[in-house]
This record gives structure tokens, sequence and C-alpha cells, in this order.
């Protein structure tokens, strides 16, 4: 897929990974429509967007109101022209003893990691089929491979959706299925959380991009 020209949605885009896939796409010429809560960090990315020559528009929006979702992407594509990829990274995390959970944080971790991927995919879905191309992917959690010792975690990893890469540590299994070769030549699936390195945050986000450059256009 060529990315000069085109235009991604990235979610989660004012922290964590979500900067970092921005200014990967835009500097292989995607234009980027940056979607997170927070405004003041989607004019950080922004800058940093537009400092590199790129081209970053703010849209902020809180996932867990499901009802401006539809509005949200028809919006988009009004202002903006067709959507080309879809990158549903937002997520929130909360590391603690499930039972421990309120109800609220519980709501809040469905409504923004899954409802609102499922949400924004299903709203988009029908500007793809019409347009006849369009790709989406999603950043997941793969934390049920792990040993968390009753512990809930609802940390967000680098993940096309429906590949399963090898991850990090010794306390995972090698998943890999044949495709996942498109990420990066060491098939590593990183940890997106706060604690993460500049580097590590870069390579995934490269890695994204290498997915997206060897993938075709995908007629629909």
């Amino acid at each position: 897929m060529d990315l000069n020209g085109k235009t991604a949605i990235v979610t989660g885009a004012s922290r964590g990974i979500g900067p970092y896939i921005a200014k990967s796409l835009a500097q292989k010429g995607m234009t980027i429509i940056a979607v997170a809560r927070s405004e003041k960090g989607l004019k950080i990315t922004q800058s940093e967007v537009e400092s590199n020559g790129g081209i970053c528009h703010v849209h902020p929006l809180d996932l867990t109101n499901i009802n401006g979702v539809e509005d949200f992407i028809n919006d988009v594509w009004l202002k903006h022209g067709s959507i080309h990829v879809l990158v549903n990274n937002a997520a929130v995390e909360h590391y603690q003893h499930f039972d421990r959970l309120s109800k609220d944080e519980i709501s809040s971790i469905l409504k923004t990691n899954l409802r609102g991927p499922l949400e924004l995919s299903r709203a988009i879905l029908p500007k793809f089929i019409e347009q006849k191309s369009g790709h989406i992917v999603n950043i997941a959690s793969l934390e049920e491979f792990a040993e968390s010792e009753g512990w809930m975690f609802s940390p967000p990893v680098f993940r096309e959706l429906p590949y399963k890469t090898p991850v990090f540590n010794n306390q995972f299994k090698d998943v890999m299925l044949p495709n996942a070769e498109y990420f990066s030549g060491h098939h590593v699936c990183l940890p997106v959380h706060e604690g993460m390195s500049k580097n590590d945050a870069v390579y995934v986000a490269k890695s994204l991009v290498k997915f997206l450059n060897k993938m075709k256009n995908i007629k629909i």
C-alpha cells in the first residue's frame, strides 16, 4: 500500500505510542487525523508532526461517548475527504486486583478498549466498502497469555487482527502466524504502557508502517 497522499485516523494520539504512530505515518506522506480526549496532548502531537513537514488535524473525542462516534466519522469524512486507514489505539489501563475495580473503572475499560474500537470500525466500514478500499489496525491486549496472579491488566499492545505475533519476556509463548512477518524482522510484539522506552515506541510505530506498506490495496 502506498501511504503517500493517504489519510489515517489515529486514536489515542495524545500520549503513549499514539504520537509515535502519528509521526511515523506522517513521515510516509499520510495526513493524520489525531484523536484523543486531551486536546492539549493532541496539539503537542500536531506540533511535532508539522515540525517535520507533516499534516495533522486535531479532533478531540471521548470514545466512552458511544453515541458520538458515527457523527465523528461523518464529520471527519466531510472535512478531510476519504479516510484510508483507521488505527484503533486508544485505551485505558488499570493495574489492580479485579475485585477492587469499581463499576466505573470496569465500564471505562470496556467502553474505551472494546466498545470504542468496535463502534469506530462499524461506523467507518460502510465508507471503506463504498470506496472499495481501507485498512483497520487494532491495538489490543495480549495479557490473556500472561500469568497475572489475580491482577487485572488492560495495557494495549501492537496487534493487527487476525494475526497474533510472539510477544515479550519469557512468560509469553510464541504464537506467531506466518503473516506476522509483515511486522518486523524480529517478529516482536512490544508492550505499550507509560514506562516503555522511546526506542520501543518508535520501533513498534515503524513496524506498523512496514506492515501497511506491505499490504495490498484489497478491493472490497
